[in-house]
């Protein structure tokens, strides 16, 4: 499952995954520095690694959230309603491409 996202300006599409990071448990502060997500990259690094077992829950969170901080809205009511659910967004927010 994911969340699409369209930028305000460019119109650029991207997707966000949801949930459990799959991805970050395997390949650990590699996601971070591929998504430029500095903060959980370092932070993994230096606690070698024991950080890992918070951010596999919360990196695609906090990556839907700095994604919303770039401009980013969500692509349709069912990605709107997503976010409402992850409580990113209150439900009479309506930031979404109608």
């Amino acid at each position: 499952m994911s969340i699409n996202f369209k930028h305000t300006q460019t119109g650029l599409i991207k997707e966000c995954p949801e949930g459990f990071s799959w991805t970050y448990f395997f390949f650990g502060p590699i996601v971070g520095m591929i998504r430029g997500m500095w903060t959980p990259f370092f932070v993994s690094l230096f606690t070698f690694g024991l950080a890992n077992l918070y951010y596999m829950f919360k990196i695609n969170k906090t990556y839907a959230s700095q994604l919303m901080e770039k401009g980013f809205i969500p692509a349709s009511d069912v990605d709107h309603q997503k976010l409402v659910l992850l409580g990113l967004l209150t439900p009479k927010e309506k930031h979404h491409v109608a």
